[in-house]
């Protein structure tokens, strides 16, 4: 009776992992044809690039075989960019891609300032090597730290911008095969006019108006004696139905942290830097870019990203309240500032009354996602202000009708006041924001922004707890919200699961040792007996 289970358990699982096996062939049968046109971010044409990716280590496996003294003091140790000891990188100044892009479309050059002496321009092809040498007690972990501009010449299009990492002959680990470098998009639906408002109070107000020809959003600021009007529009054509407003690529400095784009590791990977030369690679896979400064930054203090906790102990130690005048900022997610590719746009959606705007005979926009906003890294970003100083929640009405009896994750990112970096680019207030959760029901939902937290007791032990964000905002500040697709939580279970069928094909490819890829049915191969591991671990999976 017991060998019949297993026959069964066995018939069952190799099953499954032949199914498995026939939809892997159809993937890869699609990664030689996406290498024909050069979109295989695996692409290895040369015995050497081969080499270099194949039997690469996991993360996880890579943290394991380089362990450093946690008590190691390091700082941090700059790349001399403009001195690249191989690959095609031209300084901009002396790049005849750039220039000509200079004075052929000055705009996409507005943001760039007077860097074209200080940064380098790396191709849409090739790579650029740089060499970096660890002084004696500086061995560690180190986060890299990237300044870049997304520029736009005669090698660009509308590709993210992608780049293979490799420190010395090879790639460290799996994860960073593919790096991805954001760009910036906006709408051409936005105009801003200004004024003059001398003699008028500081202030900010937020209004929509619905007509028959278009729908807008008027924003208007009053500081420092100068009024701006920022409005945004949604034409509608002769039947009512609104518009697509156009896509248009934002050329701007943003500075990243290498980390995951798969959305399986949260926060910066950390790389191993031994004492001596180390040459860093950046391999082009897609688009050029331009990088102004390369940093290797210790993996403690200044990069790390505090917890929730620690971020509530530091209101409490601040005396940050709640704002005394109450004051509420609406913003309809279907007027972006900013988002990541020209893919991500508004909507319609007429399944509840209550969206706004609402039309019983005509197509409005009044959301966005769906069917254009669901891939890991994608976001979209909302600029605001808050007329009063203190501590907001951010409030939020969605739909998850799409992940039956789960849910959907979102990473906040914020920039402005406390929060980004020097030049604009967001950053993540704290780890938990990772995890923005939002579970599933039929209906349209209104929840604030929040996630499972785990807080400490004064005897050590921890406990989790369904916590709503609190952020801390200035009266008179411009913020910028990024909402990024992520994985969250999920991806422990999608890690559990790689790694459990991964244990399966092993297993799989031991019992084809056996029996070949035709079985005798007539035969008892008597796996109980020459391989009584192999089914102890199918039956574990």
């Amino acid at each position: 009776m017991r060998n019949k289970k297993l026959e069964r358990v066995l018939c069952f699982v190799l099953s499954v992992t032949l199914l498995l096996g026939s939809l892997g062939i159809s993937v890869s049968a699609k990664g030689l044809k996406d290498r024909e046109n050069g979109d295989n971010p695996y692409n290895a044409s040369t015995l050497d690039e081969m080499k270099a990716l194949v039997g690469t280590l996991s993360y996880d496996e890579y943290l394991e075989k380089n362990a450093f003294p946690s008590d190691n003091v390091l700082t941090s140790l700059y790349v001399d960019i403009l001195n690249p000891t191989d690959g095609r990188g031209v300084i901009v100044s002396e790049s005849d891609l750039c220039q000509d892009s200079m004075r052929e479309n000055p705009g996409a050059w507005a943001n760039f300032g007077d860097s074209a002496d200080t940064s380098i321009y790396l191709p849409a092809e090739g790579h650029v090597t740089w060499r970096v040498e660890v002084p004696k007690g500086q061995e560690g972990y180190s986060y890299i730290k990237i300044e870049y501009y997304t520029a736009e010449t005669a090698e660009s299009s509308v590709s993210s911008i992608e780049r293979k990492l490799k420190i010395g002959e090879s790639v460290p680990f799996n994860e960073v095969s593919t790096v991805k470098f954001d760009k910036t998009w906006t709408y051409d639906n936005i105009e801003t006019e200004t004024s003059d408002a001398a003699g008028k109070e500081d202030s900010y107000n937020v209004e929509y108006v619905q007509s028959d020809k278009a729908y807008k959003k008027v924003v208007t600021r009053i500081k420092d004696g100068v009024k701006t009007v920022t409005t945004y529009t949604i034409n509608q054509d002769i039947n009512g139905n609104s518009m697509s407003p156009n896509p248009e690529s934002t050329p701007s400095w943003n500075t990243t942290f290498i980390k995951d784009s798969t959305g399986y590791y949260s926060g910066y990977f950390k790389f191993a830097f031994d004492f001596g030369s180390h040459d860093l690679t950046l391999e082009a896979e897609r688009e050029p870019m331009i990088i102004k400064s390369i940093e290797l930054v210790p993996a403690v203090g200044e990069a790390e990203i505090p917890s929730y906790e620690d971020v509530l102990k530091s209101y409490v130690d601040k005396g940050y309240g709640a704002p005394t005048k109450g004051s509420v900022i609406r913003l309809e997610a279907e007027f972006p500032d900013l988002v990541s590719d020209s893919s991500v746009a508004p909507t319609n959606d007429n399944s509840s009354a209550i969206n706004y705007p609402t039309s019983a005979s005509s197509q409005l926009y009044n959301i966005i996602g769906e069917n254009s906003y669901n891939s890991v890294g994608q976001w979209a970003a909302y600029k605001f202000s808050v007329t009063d100083t203190g501590l907001y929640n951010l409030g939020m009405r969605f739909n998850q009708s799409t992940l039956q009896g789960m849910f959907v994750c979102r990473t906040i990112k914020l920039s402005g006041g406390i929060y980004g970096e020097e030049d604009g680019s967001p950053t993540i207030p704290f780890l938990e924001a990772y995890n923005a959760t939002f579970n599933y029901d039929k209906n349209w939902q209104s929840e604030y922004l929040g996630a499972d937290v785990e807080f400490t007791n004064d005897d050590g032990t921890t406990y989790s707890k369904h916590q709503d964000f609190l952020f801390y905002f200035e009266e008179g500040v411009e913020y910028t919200l990024y909402l990024e697709c992520s994985l969250g939580a999920l991806k422990s279970y999608i890690q559990r699961v790689e790694k459990s069928l991964a244990t399966i094909n092993d297993c799989y490819l031991q019992i084809l040792q056996l029996t070949g890829t035709e079985p005798d049915e007539y035969r008892d191969y008597n796996f109980v007996k020459i391989m009584p591991e192999v089914l102890v671990t199918l039956l574990e999976e």
